[in-house]
């Protein structure tokens, strides 16, 4: 098994959505939103410098994730470049970035648009912490139109477009990125069966105690990732963003899509990011998404159900972990998982 050739590989064998399954502590992760910046400065001179050499004008920008801070700075040819740098360095090595810049080398070599990573380093030899150098998007993201659904509905067939490009991009194996020592991008799971399954009785648990679901609830999902066996031997791996929400999919002035943040990108079934991107998303955006990328009116079946209810059952634990409230106007994760048992339950029973 991949898994055991590298500790990165290793590490990332254990997460199937890496904020649900971080190992750090609930408690810091719950301290992140009133953290103050880490990175000065002055380190990410050091940084910029060890990667790409002399630049000018760094910056902090106000944008703040929720492991990492981004800097900005001019190259010598008058580019801006990004540091995305790990503000909680020595908790946890973030692999995360390495397959990051293993997914941009695929994306590079298909040309589609995105944030290039042209360097990642995670050693903590030139600076106490983990960081990468990225080029700068312009450009708006979708979440900035979300008040305007007219704007949304506009440029959602370009996005499904742009994910259907990348799903074109054939894996090997499954699950989250890694790389190998050539730098050769693979996916750490010997299966897309061992990848969905993962953690799935810990995250039943963990929103059992909570009382997030039943032990009846419990029961009926597991039984619908069952019922995706027939399926699993039929994926191919196609490579995934990880995280197509809003936030993360850019609108350039050219009126062109670039998706950003690829650090969650894996190997696995295309239907899995289409149920993804729905979670992110109010059920009225869904015919115009789906007729675009399937270049037909579709409707979602069993396994879209399934995969979304795996999903939001992910994104449930990450909200229990980080202590995050639900967003008003917003569907709470709770009822993600609610309407996805409902749906599965109106499916014909031949599925």
């Amino acid at each position: 098994m991949r898994a055991g050739k590298d500790s990165r590989a290793t590490f990332r064998s254990h997460e199937f959505y890496p904020k649900a399954d971080t190992a750090i502590d609930d408690a810091v992760l719950q301290g992140l939103a009133t953290l103050p910046r880490q990175i000065s400065v002055e380190s990410a001179s050091l940084a910029f410098q060890a990667a790409i050499g002399a630049v000018t004008g760094i910056r902090q920008l106000h944008a703040v994730g929720t492991f990492h801070e981004l800097l900005a700075a001019e190259d010598i040819t008058g580019a801006t470049r990004i540091l995305k740098a790990n503000r909680i360095a020595g908790v946890l090595d973030d692999w995360a970035m390495m397959s990051e810049r293993a997914a941009s080398a695929l994306l590079v070599r298909a040309s589609i648009s995105h944030g290039r990573i042209s360097d990642a380093d995670c050693s903590r030899t030139v600076v106490p912490f983990d960081f990468e150098i990225m080029d700068f998007v312009a450009g708006s993201s979708f979440r900035e139109f979300d008040h305007n659904e007219g704007a949304v509905l506009r440029r959602l067939p370009m996005l499904a477009s742009y994910l259907r490009e990348v799903h074109e991009i054939d894996g090997d194996g499954f699950g989250l990125l890694s790389e190998s020592v050539n730098r050769v991008p693979h996916g750490v799971q010997r299966s897309w069966r061992d990848y969905i399954r993962l953690q799935l009785p810990e995250h039943l648990g963990l929103l059992q105690t909570a009382g997030v679901v039943s032990p009846g609830q419990s029961a009926q999902i597991s039984l619908a990732i069952d019922v995706l066996d027939v399926r699993f031997d039929l994926v191919k791996p196609r490579l995934l963003h990880g995280d197509c929400g809003p936030h993360n999919a850019l609108v350039t002035p050219a009126g062109t899509i670039a998706m950003i943040d690829w650090e969650d990108a894996l190997f696995g079934d295309p239907l899995f990011e289409i149920a993804m991107w729905a979670t992110f998303n109010p059920p009225r955006r869904w015919p115009v998404f789906f007729a675009a990328y399937f270049d037909r009116q579709w409707q979602p079946d069993a396994v879209f159900w399934a995969y979304f209810l795996r999903i939001s059952v992910a994104k449930a634990v990450v909200r229990l972990r980080f202590g995050y409230r639900d967003v008003p106007g917003r569907e709470p994760a709770s009822l993600r998982i609610t309407r996805a048992l409902g749906a599965l339950s109106q499916q014909p029973n031949d599925r």
